[in-house]
């Protein structure tokens, strides 16, 4: 891998899970951008360190976070599933306990989202989400995107993450 990045020219590099790359091939790799007239660069990753990695790249941009538009109050948020998630009957849930037996214990196939604060479901839809600049008068030169799960909601359903809670084996990885 390092030989081919070192001798490959490009037009446009991708850093996919920048945060467990080799860092020699890393620093290569903007080298093959040299003659060309482009030259994008685009990382994604899932921050693994505080100020690590991706998110050293993310904290050195113009950063973006795709807000929500409570579709009842019209108060903007990012939406923070250990913050707003709820199980019906169970407000005060310590989702990092998630396990398989506490599937059985609580219904969270009732699982929704609220809004931080009115407290009722908000709607999703494109309609309701706004990408967001959080430092619009930085100096950076470069955009950074904060892409949260919710950002496909159809997908990624308060149930569907809770039960996935209990497929890690490790809860880092879950986290990510």
């Amino acid at each position: 891998m390092r030989d081919q990045a070192g001798a490959t020219p490009a037009e446009c590099i991708i850093e996919d899970e920048k945060d467990f790359m080799d860092p020699d091939v890393l620093s290569m790799s903007q080298s093959r951008l040299t003659h060309s007239e482009f030259r994008h660069k685009a990382s994604l990753s899932t921050p693994t360190v505080p100020e690590f990695g991706i998110h050293y790249d993310f904290l050195q941009s113009r950063r973006h976070l795709r807000m929500c538009k409570c579709s009842h109050c019209n108060e903007w948020f990012w939406p923070d599933f250990f913050r707003d998630a709820r199980i019906p009957g169970f407000p005060d849930l310590d989702f990092m306990r998630i396990t398989a037996s506490w599937l059985s214990e609580y219904p969270y196939q009732e699982g929704y989202m609220t809004c931080p604060h009115c407290g009722k479901p908000p709607d999703f839809g494109a309609g309701y989400r706004e990408w967001v600049c959080e430092n619009p008068d930085s100096t950076f030169n470069r955009d950074g995107f904060h892409v949260s799960p919710f950002d496909v909601p159809r997908y990624n359903t308060v149930p569907y993450i809770i039960e996935a809670a209990t497929k890690y084996t490790r809860r880092t990885d879950w986290l990510n």
